[in-house]
């Protein structure tokens, strides 16, 4: 691991409901303080979507960590 690299630990409705790309998008362009969140809130928002439209939609429990290496 290098500064700057970050681990995301979550639960299996974060990447039921999001896409590794989108996963991946929301890491690299998020705050530190707040991908956490924005992940949760992004899977949840998906979750609730019509299963016609899309088959990521998936309620579930969504928990997720994000850690940064600093050194």
């Amino acid at each position: 691991m290098h500064p700057g690299d970050r681990v995301l630990l979550c639960t299996d409705g974060i990447h039921d409901n999001l896409t590794d790309e989108e996963i991946e998008n929301i890491l690299r362009n998020s705050p530190r303080q707040s991908a956490g969140r924005i992940l949760v809130e992004s899977a949840r928002q998906r979750s609730h979507e019509d299963r016609n439209h899309t088959i990521r939609s998936k309620p579930d429990d969504m928990s997720a960590i994000v850690m940064t290496c600093r050194f």
